[in-house]
């Protein structure tokens, strides 16, 4: 009887610790986006971005202008 107790006991102690990790994870995770945006609404913003990228440069061997596939 002591035994399932005890079991009980340790189960739910490790669901409120998965609880209170996936709460802290989940916490993190939206400051983290939150930083990221606020990052790129001020990029953009800035007097010093330019969304005009350089022109990709021809390959010095073949002479062909490669562009990488997005």
């Amino acid at each position: 009887m002591i035994n399932f107790i005890l079991a009980i006991w340790v189960l739910s102690f490790c669901f409120v610790g998965a609880l209170l990790t996936h709460a802290v994870v989940q916490f993190t995770n939206n400051i983290l986006k939150n930083e990221n945006k606020n990052r790129q609404d001020t990029l953009h913003h800035s007097p010093t971005y330019s969304p005009i990228r350089p022109k990709p440069m021809p390959n010095k061997e073949t002479g062909f202008t490669v562009r990488s596939i997005r």
